[in-house]
């Protein structure tokens, strides 16, 4: 394989390849430890002939899928860069390596699996260690798999590489130095007297917690040159594990923090960078044009513009930023395009779905009726109940700076005497409502509606608990949200809802999983109890559409 470590080197320095400046740190602290080799008091030298070893290497793995599948692993210059760095750094007097840890942080694509597959083969065999433990880790089993099943993917097609190893179901044994490379999670019943030459650390980002990590780095105390290799995309746990660690890597390429057998590099935009800039998305993404297809990124670019709970998605992972979670859900015009008209009077005798929010006694609360398209219709109707006590509108509405006086006079809200919601007024409409419609179900968080929901399953309603967990709630957010930008609802222009939409955030765990956020009290003028019981009444239509309506026949509480 073509040596292009210093071509890298060069390009970076001279600004014909495009790097962040994290990632070009990491160029200068290679160049800058190089003039300080001669000092005898200087404890590390660069070996060249070592870094193109282990970059030789890759030639032996074979691409196990896409469109290089069956060719060997061609190191682009980046990559060959980083592994000369590891590879290539040793310690003066005893040629064991100087880097301990690596943190290389990049976005999705751009060929992590690959790479680490090739590292870790590379710890079993090129490294000629007796007794190497090779590990991946991750926090779940099906993750610390991804990085391993490459790797045994890669030594089934190589012929060279099978005269060195043997492929079993949970192992790839290297039998002549005793060595192993498998893999290893928090669902690992045994983890004791771990013995870690290698140990890759895949998507630290998703880590719950530094358990798994803290594991592998105890299990390297007895060996003499392991490392442990960290890779991941930003995440959107600010206070994650993954992003202490990353805060320290970037000191040390800083300069701010001195360790120098602790290797670091980081592909990511600039803070001053604009990120919608194509100019700019290479920085995060150096296998630009090789895994990274530009035609697929811009496809995803567009998208995230159209959808805001995309677009954090989209830097975190294919512009590698560390984002927040929370982030505005749907754009309003994108919501006003459902703004159709809706005649309750029409509705008359139809079959809906229902569901409630009910918030303290002292806030807005309500609930959503849904009707399903029947014959040539469309569109999903909808109509909403909003209940305030009447003492303190007056007060609320300058205080909050949101009209609900507007809102009553026009009858969007109803006030119910006193200082707290009148539940009862508000039971009392909903068995008005459900003498008007057919109500096939009645769902409900069960946040402060024990009492009502007894009251209602006494009356007859079919009355099924929505829990409100992350899981739970994902696919029904995002249903309604392909439901919005798919222009499938008629809203009636109500201008309760036109508000609560725009206050709307949501948050994206690490398996993408969303969920609608209610304000806290930082944000108490915030309302979006309106698109809770939407989001919860469309979700079990859509249900219902889907098995035919047949399960809702009988009568009771049921659970999602």
């Amino acid at each position: 394989m073509d040596y292009r470590v210093d071509e890298y080197i060069e390009g970076v320095l001279n600004g014909t390849i495009v790097t962040g400046r994290l990632a070009r740190l990491a160029v200068e602290r290679h160049v800058n430890d190089l003039l300080k080799v001669p000092d005898p008091d200087y404890k590390y030298y660069f070996n060249e002939g070592f870094a193109k070893y282990f970059i030789d290497f890759f030639e032996f793995c074979k691409h196990s899928k896409g469109e290089w599948v069956g060719d060997p692993v061609i190191l682009e210059p980046w990559q060959q860069f980083i592994v000369a760095m590891v590879f290539g750094w040793l310690r003066k007097g005893s040629d064991l390596r100087r880097f301990r840890t690596v943190y290389e942080e990049v976005a999705r694509k751009n060929g992590k699996s690959t790479k680490l597959a090739g590292i870790g083969l590379g710890l079993l065999i090129a490294d000629e260690e007796a007794g190497a433990e090779i590990y991946t880790a991750a926090t779940d089993k099906d993750q610390a798999k991804i990085i391993w099943n490459e790797a045994a993917s890669m030594a089934k097609k190589s012929d060279d590489l099978l005269e060195e190893v043997e492929v079993f179901a949970k192992a790839i044994v290297n039998g002549e130095l005793e060595g192993k490379f498998t893999y290893l999670s928090s669902e690992t019943k045994n983890k004791d007297g771990l013995n870690v030459h290698g140990g890759l650390i895949d998507e630290y980002h998703a880590h719950p917690n530094d358990e798994i990590f803290n594991l592998v780095k105890s299990g390297t105390a007895s060996r003499t040159q392991a490392v442990i290799w960290i890779i991941t995309t930003a995440g959107f746990n600010m206070a994650s594990s993954c992003k202490r660690e990353r805060d320290y890597a970037q000191r040390i390429l800083e300069g701010t923090v001195q360790n120098d057998e602790y290797f670091a590099i980081i592909f990511t935009l600039d803070e001053e960078d604009d990120w919608k800039n194509p100019e700019n998305w290479v920085k995060a993404n150096p296998n630009w044009g090789v895994s990274v297809k530009p035609d697929q990124f811009e496809s995803q670019f567009t998208e995230a513009v159209g959808r805001p709970s995309k677009i954090n998605e989209f830097k975190t992972k294919r512009l590698n930023i560390w984002t927040s979670a929370y982030t505005r859900w749907i754009l309003q015009e994108k919501w006003n395009a459902n703004n159709r008209p809706v005649s309750e009077e029409a509705l008359l005798g139809r079959r809906c779905f229902v569901a409630m929010d009910l918030s303290t006694t002292t806030d807005l609360s309500g609930y959503c009726l849904v009707f399903p398209p029947e014959g040539e219709e469309e569109h999903f109707q909808c109509l909403w109940r909003f209940y305030l006590p009447l003492d303190g509108l007056a007060d609320r509405t300058l205080r909050e700076d949101v009209p609900y006086q507007v809102w009553v006079d026009d009858g969007w809200v109803t006030c119910t005497d006193g200082e707290v919601i009148d539940y009862d007024y508000i039971e009392l409409d909903i068995l008005n409502d459900a003498e008007k419609f057919e109500i096939a179900e009645f769902a409900y968080d069960r946040y402060n509606a024990t009492a009502l929901v007894n009251h209602l399953v006494d009356k007859g309603l079919n009355m099924i608990e929505f829990p409100q967990g992350i899981v739970s709630v994902s696919p029904a957010v995002k249903n309604l949200e392909i439901m919005i930008l798919n222009r499938q609802l008629a809203t009636g222009d109500n201008p309760v809802m036109n508000y609560m939409i725009g206050c709307a955030e949501v948050y994206s765990d690490a398996n993408n999983n969303q969920k609608i956020i209610k304000p806290d009290r930082r944000s108490s003028a915030k309302r979006i109890d309106g698109v809770i019981m939407l989001m919860m009444a469309v979700y079990r239509a859509v249900l219902d559409l889907a098995e035919g309506g047949s399960v809702y026949e009988e009568r009771g509480v049921r659970s999602l």
